[in-house]
């Protein structure tokens, strides 16, 4: 089976849509931020606290079921 490449960006914009409903988005921090450090790339908040960090985006979005089988994350297929 041939995997069909989908951006961090499109997987983002799908677990932030899934969210939604629970009131907390996923945020991304920059690398050269104090941010990322105490962070991690990626975070989740709700009502401006943080509620999970150093979040793994792929396996984050396995887990809500929104990274199909046949999809992989640009970076993980090179």
């Amino acid at each position: 089976m041939m995997k069909r490449s989908i951006t961090h960006r499109a997987l983002m914009a799908r677990i932030n849509r899934t969210l939604e409903s629970e009131q907390k988005q996923m945020r991304r921090s920059r690398k050269d931020t104090h941010d990322f450090a105490q962070l991690g790339a990626y975070y989740i908040v709700s009502e401006s606290a943080v509620t999970a960090h150093h979040v793994d985006l792929a396996e984050y979005g396995k887990k809500l079921g929104l990274l199909r089988l046949n999809e992989v994350l640009e970076s993980e297929e090179k």
